[in-house]
């Protein structure tokens, strides 16, 4: 894998380029009863909108990587029997 450092000064041109898709990032939701900003990974329209200096999150990114809901395996109920149906399968 290749990796490359990107100047913060470049930021706003990634993403103008990346626009044409959704861009998630932290940004400023609101505050908390001490005046301190509340952020949360969200969608960004503008770059105006994206926060690099935050803290932690009340919503973390991986709610749009990874799936909220995932069926490991269901079972069949018929009468006194049962039977179970794996649905995940780890290869």
């Amino acid at each position: 894998m290749i990796f490359r450092l990107l100047p913060k000064a470049e930021l706003p041109l990634l993403f103008r380029r990346l626009s044409g898709h959704p861009v998630i990032g932290p940004v400023e939701i609101g505050q908390d009863l001490k005046g301190r900003a509340i952020f949360s990974f969200e969608e960004i329209h503008r770059f105006e909108d994206l926060r690099l200096d935050y803290t932690n999150t009340v919503h973390p990114a991986k709610r749009y990587v990874l799936p909220n809901h995932e069926t490991l395996c269901t079972f069949d109920v018929q009468d006194a029997t049962w039977t179970k149906t794996v649905d995940y399968n780890v290869d």
